[in-house]
C-alpha cells in the first residue's frame, strides 16, 4: 500500500484526498490566478492559458500510467479491484479510469496504510448513507436517484432537496463536497 501511495503522491488538501496529478493543476491554477490578480492589466489570459493546456496533456498521460500501475498492484492486494482489470486476450489495454474509480483507489490506499478518512470525503458518504437510510437508491443503468418507483433525481443534490420537501434535514453535518 505504501508503494501505491507514492506512486499516486496522495495527500490532504482541503479535507480531501488528492493524488500529485491533481495537486500540480491545482498549483498552477493558483499561479495563473495570482499572476492576474497582481498584474491585471499586463498579463493575457491566452498566452497564461497555452502553457496549462500544454501541462494538462502530458499530465493526463502520466496519470494514465500511474493508476494503471496502481490498479494493477491494488487488485494484488484487494481483490475487489481484480474487476476492473481487463480480461485476459484483450491485450494489456485498461480502459479509461472513471473519477470514481480513482476515488475509490485514493480512499482505499490511504485507509490502508493507516489514515483516516478525511472529513471531505467522510461527508459525501454520509449524505450516500442518509438517503439509503430514508430508502432512496441510486440505480447504475439509469444514472439517477429513485425512490421506491419514482426518479428524484440525477445526482446527490436533487435527491438531497427531495428528502428536504419530506422532513427536515440538517445541511451543516451533511455538506457535500465534490
Amino acid at each position: 500500500m505504501e508503494n501505491i501511495k507514492n506512486l499516486l503522491g496522495l495527500r490532504i488538501h482541503n479535507e480531501c484526498i488528492m493524488d500529485r496529478f491533481t495537486w500540480s493543476l491545482v498549483m498552477a491554477c493558483e499561479r495563473i490566478a495570482n499572476k492576474f490578480v497582481g498584474k491585471p492589466e499586463s498579463t493575457c489570459a491566452e498566452k497564461e492559458m497555452g502553457p496549462l493546456e500544454a501541462r494538462v496533456k502530458i499530465v493526463e498521460g502520466e496519470e494514465d500510467k500511474a493508476y494503471k500501475k496502481a490498479l494493477r498492484l491494488l487488485a494484488k492486494l484487494r481483490p475487489a479491484y481484480k474487476k476492473y482489470l481487463p480480461k485476459r486476450g484483450k491485450g494489456n489495454k485498461i480502459p479509461d479510469f472513471s473519477d470514481t474509480l480513482k476515488k475509490k483507489m485514493r480512499l482505499a490506499v490511504w485507509v490502508g496504510t493507516g489514515n483516516e478518512i478525511p472529513f471531505g470525503n467522510l461527508r459525501e458518504v454520509l449524505v450516500k448513507n442518509l438517503l439509503k437510510e430514508r430508502g432512496y437508491t441510486y440505480r447504475r443503468s439509469d444514472l439517477k436517484w429513485y425512490r421506491g418507483g419514482l426518479c428524484v433525481g440525477k445526482d446527490l443534490f436533487d435527491a438531497l432537496e427531495h428528502l428536504e420537501k419530506l422532513e427536515a434535514v440538517d445541511r451543516s453535518r451533511l455538506t457535500v463536497s465534490f
